[in-house]
């Protein structure tokens, strides 16, 4: 039996391990966020559209470096809000010797307004 969630994806085909990383993140987010357990995360929205804030942000990191056993810098979080960016960089990042050939970037990465709204959250973020 798996000892962590690293070593269950690791047991799991290959092509089910992006639909379980992405399953349990969105876990963490309905978490955070007090969504119904069988409530979707749109995996295009941002988080932050969907009620996110700083401490939940802080909250987020934590909770998915431990069921991910890997550091995860909170401007990450900011950089890739959606469930689907993030996912991209944790296969392409922290998490990528359990997803070899995911090395190339899905068009959902950020775009220059999903960067100007980051910058915007975090301006205002500041200035309170």
């Amino acid at each position: 039996m798996p000892d962590s969630f690293t070593d269950m994806l690791r047991a799991a085909p290959r092509s089910e391990r992006r639909r379980l990383l992405e399953q349990a993140a969105a876990a963490e987010i309905r978490e955070i966020l007090q969504m119904a357990p069988d409530e979707p995360v749109p995996p295009t929205e941002s988080v932050f559209s969907l009620g996110l804030g700083s401490l939940g942000v802080v909250d987020l990191k934590e909770r998915l470096e431990a069921r991910f056993g890997c550091v995860i810098d909170a401007d990450v979080l900011f950089s890739h809000p959606t469930l689907a960016n993030l996912m991209d960089h944790l296969t392409q990042g922290q998490l990528r010797d359990l997803f070899p050939g995911d090395s190339e970037p899905d068009p959902s990465t950020p775009d220059a307004s999903t960067t100007a709204l980051v910058d915007d959250f975090l301006k205002t973020l500041y200035q309170r």
